[in-house]
């Protein structure tokens, strides 16, 4: 839906530019000398300057009503997970990031509810990261950086039923490609 607004604005912007540089263009005429001319610009600049800022001061107001962080920031997880990263695997724990986790080796299987919001809790125990979730379709749906002696935290609604890939998506060595897991969430 922002898509069509930013592309139906950027259509009104360039046609009314077109516009103005047609009009412009049609009321040019011979030189005349500055001394006679500076004035009525320095006028007309100073309204225009003052109308191009209130115009847009108040195209900013209106699109942020229209971010979505707001919707975002309300929801409560009703699931932690916490996935610590180690070249070249996850290890993903039930339940939010205690600092005991990082020397733990066990990881639990991660079953979700189809609706859950979860917030993950990400760690690297070594190097950088990327954490990645990827759909059933493949399509990725949310992503956070992963750095050392850092808890980064991403949320996530899990509204469809089926498995999702986990995957590293900052280089990490010589086996990134196979730094990957599954997450699976079930229909309710």
């Amino acid at each position: 839906m922002i898509a069509i607004y930013s592309g139906i604005i950027t259509l009104l912007t360039t046609a009314t530019l077109a516009l103005l540089f047609a009009f412009l263009y049609s009321r040019t005429g011979p030189e005349r000398p500055a001394s006679e001319v500076s004035a009525k610009v320095y006028a007309v600049r100073n309204k225009y300057f003052w109308a191009i800022l209130v115009v847009l001061l108040g195209l900013l107001g209106w699109t942020l009503t229209k971010m979505p962080f707001p919707e975002l920031q309300a929801k409560e997880p009703t699931m932690h997970v916490t996935a610590i990263a180690r070249q070249w695997s996850w290890q993903m724990i039930n339940g939010a990031y205690k600092p005991d986790m990082m020397k733990s080796k066990a990881a639990d299987s991660i079953v979700i509810p189809a609706g859950a919001t979860v917030q993950f809790h990400v760690a690297s125990d070594d190097v950088n990261h990327g954490f990645g979730i990827y759909d059933p379709d493949g399509r990725l749906v949310a992503q956070v950086q992963v750095m050392p002696k850092y808890v980064n935290r991403v949320m996530y609604t899990f509204d469809k039923p089926g498995i999702y890939q986990i995957l590293c998506m900052e280089y990490c060595g010589v086996a990134h490609h196979i730094m990957t897991t599954l997450v699976q969430v079930e229909g309710s």
